[in-house]
């Protein structure tokens, strides 16, 4: 055989899997004197690549300059260096030869070496062409939105550091290559520069929202302030209409109650909330679900928050008057059954109400978060007046000591049964009353502003009011006579643009409820400030 049918012979043992026996031919065709020399380079690099021996791959690929075969070498470079994450050669391939040839492959791997290479302003070329046609399948949407997600959360983690200057440098580098459709990013963007700033005024809008949307529940809570369940409270059209103006630039919708499935229109707001890739959270106590609503939430990611006070039936029982624990574990077991069958990634976290009642129980709750598969636990205190309050009305000392002394422990034993813990219990007994000495505190300490909840949030509760925060000392009134009671209208009114003046200028004492003082959290990664 000649060397051309020698090297046809080779490419039949490739295609038969028949490596080796290809390479050995090969190798012998390298000592001849051939016009074929580049040829036979491409089919030995071919076999180390299939091999996964990149780097013999790209020795014999890269010296081919033959025009007839230097796109199948640098298709195969292209794909060895994506794999040897060496961004530096992908861009260089991409500029010499794939700029008027564009697949979806080549730009997922340029776009992700621009990034990794910190090359933003081609990091939104790349994106802006995506945008523009019609080539965008979930593999190169995926990567835009992980892009998306480390810059929001590199922004906000600069703003909680409070890196002014740098969060203004990174805003500049991106706001205006943001491609117009991609609303919602550029709002957060905007959102944080917004806050490094210190602008009360403000052109982004809300990024979270906080919905009571009925009254209505199926339990009588020993803690709960709503005296009548059966009130007639619903979230109204004209609410619900406004919400839907701002979805486009929410990231996430928090649905309170009452209990939120008594609510007629909670599908319709499920729907619009999808539509607009909201991230949906709801707090529940759980004992409504059933298979149908099950598997719509688990579908589209959503976030359960079960309210659930003990790990015991006894004092479960006791505290949320109606409930069943039974019916609470069937539900459990049917949820956890669905998404294991669905495959879904939506998370199921506990809400603890901490009081007289329950603070020995911390321990059992971590462990029964983990037997039935919580991803998490949040123990907040009971507020209002109430003969379980033991951190405000009817302060225990003794109660408030050992909750602060086992606040490690806690947290070790969370971590020991992969449960995130969000501890919010207060470690001092309060003392009110001395508003000169907060001040005088605030004064000594360099306390950077702790909330930026009334530049990102707004609570919308049953008694028709706005505010940046359910636990929010002052809230907001609506005048049903008035046309201008707009969610949109309401984001830079006096009331919020003063409520922002106060947080700026640290007078947090004005606003914010006592609680909230005595847990003071970042409100961006959520861990205690003071």
């Amino acid at each position: 055989m000649n060397i051309q049918e020698n090297i046809e012979q080779a490419k039949k043992y490739i295609a038969d899997n028949k490596l080796n026996l290809a390479l050995r031919l090969l190798k012998q065709l390298l000592k001849s004197d051939s016009n074929a020399i580049e040829e036979i380079f491409l089919e030995i690099g071919k076999i180390y690549f299939i091999q996964k021996k990149y780097m013999k791959s790209k020795f014999y690929l890269n010296k081919i300059k033959r025009e007839d075969l230097i796109q199948y070498s640098y298709d195969l470079l292209f794909q060895i260096y994506d794999r040897l994450k060496d961004y530096n050669k992908i861009i260089n391939i991409f500029s010499k030869f794939y700029k008027k040839n564009i697949n979806k492959y080549i730009l997922y791997a340029i776009l992700k070496s621009y990034y990794e290479l910190k090359k933003i302003s081609k990091v939104f070329s790349i994106i802006n062409v995506i945008r523009n046609s019609n080539i965008c399948d979930d593999l190169l949407e995926n990567l835009i939105n992980d892009i998306y997600k480390n810059l929001s959360d590199n922004i906000q983690f600069l703003n909680s550091k409070n890196k002014k200057k740098e969060v203004e440098i990174l805003f500049k580098k991106i706001y205006k290559n943001i491609p117009i459709k991609d609303i919602k990013f550029k709002n957060i963007i905007l959102n944080e520069y917004e806050i490094a700033k210190s602008k009360i005024r403000l052109k982004s809008y809300p990024r979270i929202a906080q919905v009571v949307i009925t009254t209505k529940c199926n339990l009588n809570c020993i803690m709960c302030f709503e005296s009548n369940h059966d009130a007639k409270y619903v979230f109204s059209d004209k609410q619900f209409n406004d919400l839907v103006e701002i979805m486009p630039y929410l990231q996430r919708l928090i649905l309170r109650g009452g209990e939120v499935f008594l609510y007629n229109n909670f599908d319709r707001l499920l729907y619009e909330s999808y539509r607009n890739n909201v991230v949906v959270e709801i707090l529940t106590n759980g004992l409504l679900l059933n298979e149908k609503n099950i598997k719509k939430l688990i579908k589209m990611n959503a976030v359960l928050n079960f309210s659930i006070d003990s790990p015991i039936k006894e004092t479960y029982e006791f505290i949320r008057r109606g409930a069943k624990f039974e019916k609470l574990i069937s539900n459990i077991l049917m949820l956890n059954k669905i998404k294991k069958e669905i495959k879904s990634n939506a998370k199921f976290n506990i809400n603890m109400v901490v009081m007289r009642k329950n603070y020995k129980e911390i321990i059992d709750m971590i462990k029964f978060a983990k037997k039935y598969d919580f991803q998490g636990l949040n123990l907040n205190p009971i507020i209002g007046n109430n003969n379980e309050n033991c951190f405000a009305c009817n302060v225990d000392e003794f109660i408030i000591k050992e909750l602060r002394d086992r606040r490690r422990e806690y947290e070790l034993i969370a971590k020991n049964n992969d449960i995130i813990l969000i501890n919010k219990l207060p470690d001092n007994v309060p003392k009110f009353g001395d508003i000169a000495k907060y001040k005088s505190s605030l004064k000594n300490k360099n306390i950077n502003m702790f909330c930026y909840t009334p530049w990102r949030e707004l609570f919308l509760d049953e008694t028709s009011s706005y505010s940046p925060n359910c636990l929010c000392e002052k809230k907001y009134k609506i005048d049903n006579s008035k046309s201008n009671n707009s969610i949109v209208e309401f984001w830079n009114s006096n009331f919020m643009r003063e409520y922002r003046k106060n947080m700026i200028i640290k007078k947090e004492y004005k606003i914010c409820s006592k609680e909230c003082l005595r847990n003071k959290y970042n409100s961006y990664d959520r861990y205690r400030i003071i």
